[in-house]
């Protein structure tokens, strides 16, 4: 088996309303009402509330935000390296860690939304129960953009968060490339399809 450095760990889940599963995270949208330049909050929260998060390999729950044209975050946009690092490599506002329960992400409206746009949220997380019991929790939620909308479970396969337009989509074809082994020879992606099973791995660099 050959391993080369990127990963990727797909799962899928439906469309619809949460999972009956006893540790999960919520999503609401905090308004009565929403208005074009004002302020507004979207509030998640862990069930039951007894359950705390696990370190294990990730140091938060961690969190990527896919907002729609209508939408601005709240918070800096970081790009530069130095900004980045400051931040444990995180691309604020896009991308935040859940250090803390309930996390509050705010947002603004630059326009007036569409009926069927929503707000996405990519959450990876280790979560631990009240009776010691370790679950990993990896889901997209949509939050429409309606006073006092709760999120439902939504279609992992699309997902567009951040500002680079070149992120490949679970369900993508991967192009051939060449990557370097710690030895520093080449190794191509041409020469193990269909040959060998193939598990690309990555670090996302939180230390």
């Amino acid at each position: 088996m050959t391993y080369l450095p990127l990963l990727l760990i797909v799962t899928s889940l439906q469309a619809g309303e949460l999972p009956d599963e006893p540790i999960g995270i919520t999503a609401t949208l905090d308004a009565t009402s929403l208005e074009v330049g004002v302020e507004y909050e979207i509030i998640l929260e862990l069930y039951p509330g007894e359950a705390s998060t696990s370190a294990a390999g990730i140091p938060a729950p961690f969190l990527q935000i896919d907002v729609p044209p209508s939408v601005k975050l709240s918070g800096p946009v970081l790009e530069t390296y130095a900004e980045l690092s400051r931040n444990e490599f995180l691309q604020e506002p896009y991308e935040r860690l859940l250090k803390q329960f309930p996390a509050r992400i705010g947002f603004r409206l630059i326009a007036p939304p569409g009926p069927e746009e929503t707000i996405g949220l990519n959450i990876v997380a280790y979560l631990e129960g009240p009776d010691g019991e370790k679950t990993f929790l990896r889901r997209r939620l949509e939050l429409p953009l309606t006073p006092g909308a709760e999120a439902v479970v939504g279609d992992e396969h699309d997902s567009s968060w951040g500002t680079d337009e070149k992120l490949l989509q679970i369900g993508d074809r991967a192009a051939l490339f060449e990557l370097p082994r710690a030895d520093g020879t080449m190794v191509a992606l041409a020469s193990y399809l269909g040959e060998k099973n193939i598990i690309i791995t990555t670090y996302r660099a939180f230390w």
